[in-house]
């Protein structure tokens, strides 16, 4: 609020018969904006608050601007209501936890943390609020600790749920709070208390206070809260023997009673998974085997999804390396792909969720979404259904390919209100495993290892996974912690011997693997060597520029030409069998088109090349020279197959440059078309187009 804005203000408030005596007997000032999502003034409530030691009510007021003057009144809303206190502050952070509360002062010291807080007002405006701004965002309400506290929570939830929104509120039942007490309280008595302090409080589903409070119970809502709290806690055989005597206890029905209890349960559940999240698993107290953590994660994994030893050597050593991934210069993504659906990539995810450490699981997220959770928590970021919203997507794909190396993996945003925008550094260094139909960018594929699954025939068995597995392999992620703690500063100076490769980038993303491996044992470092190079193969086969250009390579020294039109090019690269190009459009063939598109990264364009009393777009092989040697492995390519073209336009054996010279190719119209002795032109092949 600028100070001239506050000054009419309080001119206002001494002006009112009331406010002027209360401002005359010492009372504070405070005056709190409410704005539209353009930051454009709506109406202020004003607070005085009576000096220390008072039993008198604190007095609020709203107050409007009618262009001339202020007068003590709420303006005239739509349909929709009245705007949300601090609502720029809501739109301009779109993936943050919104935290309500009652009251202006309460969201200003959650504020004044970091969190993004709001309000609608007092205990009695939730029904006039228009709560859209938050829609689709995780909301958490701290309320006040009475009774009309309690009742704006519960307006407030009431409204959010009706209209689709996820609710948590605060436990205040264990936070020690006197009555009355807000957060500020709370604050007062945790004076070192940081953002992450507050989100890390327990939390508490409202569904279940809502429902005692339906059952008309006598005692108060936090205590039996606390009360279905405690028996969650209990194991299935005492719940069993007590079950009947505590609903009776609590005027309940044991159905209903159950049904709390089983959803106190899965909440805890959740809140363990956000305790290791934010603060991270206790590590396991003694020195453990590495090798025997390898050995029973390797047969777990096995045992629920199909796939080769490679893949679950691979698998397991990645999980690995999310514990101690500080300990090198490049980590890479974990690429997890298939043809079609139903393949297990979902299941495969689901595992990872269960071992690595501080895993977070999405099917949809935000570029934001990405640089802010790993910066706050570097946590082990598992992206599921990366197909639906990937594709086209620049921006999130290059924070994802920010992260590869520590050195550079880092964003910057601007942030803040008004005059207060700053820019600020962001994190991406954190592991992170990307699941998807068929294959991401090339960019993302360079730096990632990838596990390519298939469906599952009906011949192959594998395990369901149960209901808590989470819980149950606690104790490996704790063993896990203990190694990488162990052996961090071993990782650190360890220098794996891979084999030789002729790209780089593999061997980059391959050494964090070679170096857990070789701190195992022996055995898993030969497993990681032979999955090395079966996989690898692989992924250097599905790297379409690569591929391409080895393929080009193949085509000019097979034809002995220093020349080639593009229409001739394509029509070469499409009937190379085992190979993309005859189905590179959707099912269709390439087109001449496409195959400037992919070589436009590499500065190579088309030119017009004469041959054969024609003047078309080509290629000249002395513009490849540079590319050929950057880009294609000196191992010689066993993928292409080598094709001439005979008299009749059909495949043949390879063709010379003397044979070439005399050659000619017939026109399906009917015109011979002579070739020069060392350029080429094909009129029958391909689909040439402007380019």
């Amino acid at each position: 609020m600028n100070e001239i804005n506050l000054q009419q203000i309080k001119a206002a408030v001494a002006n009112h018969a009331e406010g002027k005596k209360l401002l005359a007997d010492g009372w504070s000032f405070k005056a709190h904006e409410y704005t539209d999502v353009n930051d454009n003034l709506v109406f202020v409530r004003v607070r005085l608050d009576p000096p220390l030691g008072s039993k008198e009510q604190k007095w609020i007021r709203s107050l409007s601007f009618d262009g001339q003057k202020w007068h003590f009144k709420e303006p005239k809303f739509n349909a929709t209501g009245k705007p949300l206190y601090r609502l720029p502050n809501i739109t301009s952070n779109p993936d943050a936890t919104i935290w309500i509360t009652e009251g202006e002062a309460c969201a200003d010291a959650l504020m004044a943390l970091g969190l993004v807080a709001t309000t609608s007002g007092s205990c009695g405006s939730a029904e006039t609020a228009d709560w859209n701004p938050v829609a689709g965002r995780r909301v958490i309400i701290w309320r006040d600790n009475d009774d009309p506290g309690l009742g704006y929570a519960q307006k407030v939830t009431q409204r959010l749920l009706s209209i689709g929104r996820s609710v948590q509120w605060v436990n205040i039942a264990k936070l020690g709070l006197e009555e009355k007490d807000d957060c500020i309280n709370w604050l007062k008595n945790n004076p070192l208390a940081k953002k992450s302090d507050i989100e890390s409080l327990p939390f508490i589903d409202p569904e279940i206070s809502q429902a005692l409070q339906r059952q008309d119970i006598d005692a108060p809502a936090y205590v039996l809260e606390e009360a279905i709290l405690q028996l969650s806690k209990l194991s299935e055989i005492k719940y069993e023997q007590i079950r009947i005597a505590e609903a009776k206890r609590m005027n309940l029905r044991v159905v209903f009673l159950d049904n709390l209890v089983k959803r106190a349960r899965e909440q805890s559940a959740n809140a363990t998974k956000s305790d290791e999240l934010t603060c991270g698993i206790e590590p396991w107290p003694e020195a453990v085997c590495g090798r025997e953590i390898a050995e029973s994660i390797k047969d777990f994994i096995k045992r629920h999804i199909v796939l080769s030893d490679y893949q679950a050597t691979v698998l397991t050593l990645w999980i690995f390396g999310s514990y101690c991934f500080d300990a090198f210069n490049v980590f890479p993504k974990l690429l997890i792909t298939s043809p079609e659906k139903r393949c297990g990539k979902s299941m495969m995810m689901s595992v990872l969720n269960y071992f690595c450490d501080r895993s977070v699981l999405a099917s949809s997220i935000t570029p934001a979404g990405i640089f802010r959770i790993v910066d706050l928590w570097r946590p082990t970021l598992l992206i599921d259904e990366a197909d639906t919203f990937l594709k086209g997507y620049e921006e999130l794909r290059g924070i994802i390919n920010s992260g590869h190396r520590r050195d550079t993996a880092y964003i910057i945003r601007v942030e803040g209100d008004g005059n207060n925008r700053m820019p600020r550094q962001f994190s991406t260094w954190s592991p992170m495993a990307i699941a998807m139909i068929k294959n991401p960018p090339d960019t993302i594929l360079d730096r990632s290892v990838i596990i390519k699954l298939r469906r599952k025939m009906p011949s192959e068995k594998i395990e369901r996974l149960g209901t808590d597995v989470f819980e149950n392999v606690k104790t490996t992620r704790q063993k896990l912690k203990r190694w990488a703690i162990d052996n961090i500063s071993t990782l650190k100076n360890t220098v794996p011997e891979i084999p030789k490769s002729g790209n780089d980038r593999a061997i980059d993303n391959w050494g964090p693997l070679f170096a857990i491996a070789r701190l195992l044992d022996s055995k898993w470092l030969q497993c990681i060597r032979d999955a090395f190079l079966s996989l690898n193969e692989i992924e250097n086969e599905e790297c379409l520029t690569s591929m391409l250009l080895e393929d080009i390579k193949s085509i000019f020294q097979e034809t002995g030409v220093d020349k080639i039109h593009s229409g001739f090019l394509v029509s070469k690269l499409i009937r190379l069998e085992d190979r993309p190009w005859c189905e590179y459009r959707n099912g269709d063939s390439m087109r001449t088109s496409d195959l400037s598109q992919l070589l436009k990264p590499f500065g190579i364009k088309a030119k017009q090349i004469w041959s054969g009393h024609q003047n078309r777009n080509g290629y000249e092989v002395v513009t490849f020279k540079d590319v050929f040697a950057r880009y294609i492995p000196s191992v010689p390519n066993q993928n292409s197959r080598s094709l001439g073209v005979n008299a009749d336009g059909c495949c043949s054996d390879i063709l010379n440059s003397r044979e070439i010279s005399n050659l000619e190719f017939q026109d399906p119209t009917g015109a011979n078309i002579g070739v020069g002795s060392r350029a080429l032109e094909f009129a029958t092949g391909g689909k040439e187009d402007d380019n």
